[in-house]
């Protein structure tokens, strides 16, 4: 996403096409929006938290679509959505419970398609690339609450706080030792320590602000239950997202800017037999080196490989990126039609920059219950386990558990849902977290073991208008 007056002529010009199609008479429009609120407990082991937050697995946001049929095999269409999202749930840690520079409005998606026939759907414009959501196969209707592969999204933001350590007395980037006006850094965060993998929007930020990408994308029309979408594009953030666990300045000119470039991939299936239904995805993506920008009016800590002066404008590679990132991942899920169980699981590998490094791989397992319990709709039960490997340095681990229920208040389009959740992140004895050519940057500290986080929400998503 992009916050909204970063790029004014991209608005505009969507806003011009939903416009243009709303003004046809034969053009299908649709205003659309959700609110997803929820208060948090967290404990780190060390300190305990009660934050009031929007839930990052389906934030807040609002939006229009149209489309026109211009004839019988062709029709064209746009969506124009804006997120905002105070207090996001994968930003906000121990040390930064007000987002201060993100109660903004941010796009979401600025895209227009046309489609043909046989011959599928095309589009151009800012969304999802063809492979994000490629792990989130599931039939649980947890994924916009409290459950999915992206367990991140419930408290990405929160730091791990070394056993032995205090978070005040760990030394920190800048000059006078301190991070942001005192805050400390240099320890990872549950979104750095969790990579879902989820496809190419996913395995680049430890932000949601820049989940969706300038691309172009064609998506197949289905066969037999397939569908195949390629896409390729590229994306420009202003900073260096998820630096030491903080957030960096948006200004344009303060801090480092970063580029990449993607291809991707997906084949995705959904058919039923019998009393099952059945999904699967697979994809690939490839991404290209990282490559920061050195314009800047300030002297502030720079990236690995970057070390030119102020006030230039100069491209340098990632120092320890020898090779490009390459992601292979996928997921399933069935349910049982007439008991209501489900079940999920998914896997991801990839390919870091760094030679040196071993690849990050991460799987999850989720199962789940429909119910009919109540009068205002339907009940959900879920559990899940999500375990990843050399996701930071080479022989970390990271496992997750969580328990959740979501009750359906279909009349009012509104779910009111509660979770627990379990992180737990583990080294290879003393370790030193260093910067990784990836998106991972700390400083060099030398930290034995961290102490579990722990995570209770509860909270209500209200949708209104035609969802998509």
């Amino acid at each position: 996403m992009e916050r909204l007056n970063l790029n004014k002529v991209k608005l505009m010009a969507a806003a011009a096409t939903l416009a243009m199609f709303a003004g046809s008479a034969s053009a299908g429009v649709d205003v659309h929006g959700q609110l997803n609120r929820m208060v948090s407990f967290t404990n780190d082991g060390h300190q305990s938290n009660a934050l009031f937050l929007d839930n990052d697995f389906s934030p807040s946001m609002f939006g229009m679509s149209a489309n026109y049929a211009v004839d019988k095999c062709t029709a064209m269409g746009g969506v124009l959505d804006i997120t905002t999202s105070p207090n996001n749930s994968r930003l906000i840690s121990q040390i930064r419970n007000a987002d201060i520079g993100y109660n903004f409005a941010y796009v979401r998606r600025a895209d227009v398609w046309v489609s043909y026939g046989k011959l599928g759907r095309l589009s151009v414009g800012y969304g999802d690339a063809a492979s994000y959501g490629i792990t989130r196969m599931s039939y649980s209707n947890t994924g916009e609450t409290v459950s999915s592969a992206q367990i991140s999204n419930l408290a990405g933001g929160m730091l791990f706080h070394p056993k032995n350590g205090n978070v005040s007395g760990l030394p920190a980037n800048g000059a006078d030792g301190t991070v942001d006006g005192g805050m400390p850094g240099n320890l990872p965060t549950i979104a750095q320590a969790f990579n879902s993998l989820d496809g190419i929007g996913s395995i680049f930020d430890n932000t949601d602000l820049y989940r969706q990408k300038n691309r172009v994308r064609w998506d197949s029309c289905e066969w037999c239950g397939f569908m195949l979408s390629v896409s390729h594009g590229s994306v420009q953030p202003y900073y260096l997202a998820g630096r030491n666990g903080q957030d960096q300045d948006m200004t344009p000119f303060r801090h480092w800017s970063t580029t990449r470039t993607f291809t991707d991939a997906a084949l995705r299936y959904e058919g039923n037999w019998c009393d099952f239904m059945f999904s699967g995805a697979v994809a690939w993506a490839q991404i290209s080196h990282d490559w920061y920008n050195g314009f800047q009016s300030e002297a502030i800590a720079r990236p690995a490989g970057a070390d030119v002066p102020n006030n230039t404008d100069v491209w340098t590679n990632s120092a320890t990126a020898d090779r490009r990132l390459r992601l292979w991942a996928g997921s399933v899920a069935a349910e049982h039609k007439c008991t209501g169980i489900n079940v999920a699981a998914s896997y991801g590998n990839l390919r870091k920059m760094a030679s040196s490094l071993n690849n990050t791989k991460t799987w999850f397992v989720q199962v789940g219950k429909h119910n009919c319990w109540m009068p205002y709709g339907q009940t959900d039960l879920v559990v899940d386990y999500t375990y990843g490997k050399d996701t930071l340095i080479n022989q970390d681990k990271s496992k997750s558990f969580g328990v959740g229920v979501v009750q359906h208040v279909d009349k009012a389009n509104s779910q009111v849902y509660a979770t627990y959740r379990y992180h737990k992140y583990d080294l290879p004895g003393a370790a030193t977290l260093v910067a990784q050519g990836n998106t991972n940057t700390f400083g060099n500290n030398t930290v034995t073991e961290f102490d579990t986080i722990n995570v209770i929400s509860v909270g209500v998503l209200f949708k209104f208008g035609a969802m998509l």
